[in-house]
């Protein structure tokens, strides 16, 4: 059966009908005129016109049999987009990779989107944080889907307290590298989206020091798999976390690192650098750090009104169309809503 219904429960009907305005105009107003409207619309039912309603029943399936499902259906809607944005706009962004993470989209994974942590955070975070160089060789390859990525940086001790998180990078100036180490169970990255079997490189966010001396906070690119094998590489310590109630199908990961070395440039440099004698250059702002997790924090409260509207919109529809417990014997069941 279509994920989109062909006919309307005459209950529900009935009470639409009822409305003391007129629906169109509310849907236009709302949506913000007639042209996005229209477009809502038409997305709608591009994305879902081939979909049934049998991918909701993920609830009873296994842990591995919900990832598999969800990776299935993120590379699926992908791939929508990506035609879509090139029969709309070609050359444009603003259906791919920009609808991605979109609510209207939502009902193509069910089960959550392993890679939203990959354009949500990683991909922004690059852009925002790293250098134009540094987007260049990490950024574009993550927008196209080239690499995939997390980002790391709530630790088991430490959350949003980022001061407090214990990974540690430390510079080697022999070989212009950092050296990055969890030294503690409790700094174990815990928690990021997409880490346990999705992303190939992450975002690492740690501790940055200089000949032991503790400089703030940075943001490193560190590659976790190989790109062919997608096999953990040396140093690396990475999993899935397991099943959970909420987004069943993003993979959401725990990480290691012991004596990771990466190169110098991979700090995202932007706002503060380290220069290849060891000489550290603060950020103009220090704040600027928490950028990209703050940013996120915002699209959490925007998503969960989101959910919030529809978990009223269903609750509203089931107690119109679900009849009980007859008032007047001699009557039929009511609707609940009439209760």
């Amino acid at each position: 059966m279509s994920i989109i219904p062909k006919t309307v429960n005459p209950d529900l009907q009935k009470e639409r009908a009822k409305a003391s305005f007129n629906v169109e105009d509310f849907a236009l107003w709302y949506h913000g005129g007639e042209e996005k409207l229209k477009f809502k619309r038409f997305f709608e039912s591009y994305i879902f016109k081939d979909l049934d309603d049998t991918r909701n029943s993920f609830q009873d399936w296994s842990h591995e049999e919900i990832f598999a499902d969800a990776l299935k259906n993120g590379i699926e809607l992908a791939k929508k987009l990506r035609k879509l944005q090139e029969e709309v706009n070609p050359g444009g962004n603003d259906i791919w990779p920009a609808l991605y993470g979109s609510p209207d989209a939502w009902g193509a994974m069910p089960s959550g989107n392993p890679f939203s942590v990959h354009f949500a955070m990683m991909v922004g975070c690059i852009r925002q944080q790293g250098t134009d160089e540094q987007y260049e060789k990490f950024g574009k390859r993550a927008e196209n889907f080239e690499i995939t990525g997390a980002y790391a940086q709530t630790e088991l001790g430490h959350g949003t307290f980022l001061r407090g998180l214990e990974t540690r990078a430390d510079f080697d100036r022999k070989t212009d590298e950092f050296v990055l180490n969890t030294p503690t169970i409790t700094s174990y990255k815990w928690w990021p989206g997409g880490l346990g079997h999705a992303a190939n490189y992450c975002v690492v966010v740690a501790n940055l020091y200089i000949d032991n001396d503790p400089k703030g906070v940075a943001m490193f690119m560190v590659q976790l798999r190989d790109e062919k094998t997608h096999m953990p590489l040396p140093g690396i310590d990475v999993g899935d976390i397991g099943k959970k109630m909420g987004f069943a199908g993003v993979n959401n990961g725990y990480l290691g690192l012991k004596n990771v070395r990466i190169p110098r440039t991979n700090m995202l440099m932007r706002h503060a650098q380290v220069l290849p004698d060891g000489t550290y250059v603060k950020s103009p702002a220090s704040v600027l750090a928490y950028f990209t997790m703050v940013f996120v924090r915002c699209l959490i409260v925007r998503n969960n009104s989101t959910m919030l509207s529809m978990a009223s919109t269903i609750a509203t529809r089931y107690s119109a169309v679900r009849r009980q417990s007859p008032i007047n014997p001699k009557e039929p069941e009511p609707q609940i809503i009439d209760h």
